[in-house]
This record gives C-alpha cells, structure tokens and sequence, in this order.
C-alpha cells in the first residue's frame, strides 16, 4: 500500500479531448519502499499521456514495504489506474 494517496494527474489534452482511460501496471517494490525504476512494466493502456502521468506520479510515490517476519523485503505488486472524464 502507499503510504499516502497517488496523484496522477489528468492529462490536459485528453481532457479536452474527453477521453478516458485505465493503466495498469506492474512494478517490485523494494525494502526500503520505493520502487525498483527497472522493474516497472506497462501491463495495460491507450493512450500515452495518461501513461506519463502514472509513471510521474510513481516516481514521487513511496510505499509500505512487504515483511517476512521482521524482516522488510521486496514484493511485486500490480496497480490499475482509472481516469475518468470529468463531467
């Protein structure tokens, strides 16, 4: 889980475009509960501005890390984003 909200923003063309989109993607989080930059993978999209989006907010976004034990370590995790057109 994120330790606080993630804030991607909508894409100004594609709000006035009126599109929408979801973005999935996957990416390891490490010990120290940020993401491993190499391990983030493009699961699903359509539109690339709402990708850069995603990937900007990630970039800012720190995480709880996964324990074994006491012990903190890495887990992959997946996460859809859902971006609607504002009315």
């Amino acid at each position: 889980m994120p330790i606080a909200g993630i804030n991607a923003k909508f894409p100004f063309t594609a709000r006035l475009a009126g599109l929408g989109d979801s973005v999935t993607i996957a990416f390891t989080v490490d010990s120290d509960g940020m993401i491993a930059a190499e391990s983030v993978e493009l699961v699903r999209a359509s539109y690339r501005d709402f990708v850069s989006s995603v990937l900007d907010a990630l970039g800012r976004t720190r995480y709880h890390p996964a324990y074994l034990g006491d012990c903190a370590v890495a887990t992959r995790m997946t996460q859809r984003f859902l971006f609607k057109v504002p009315d």
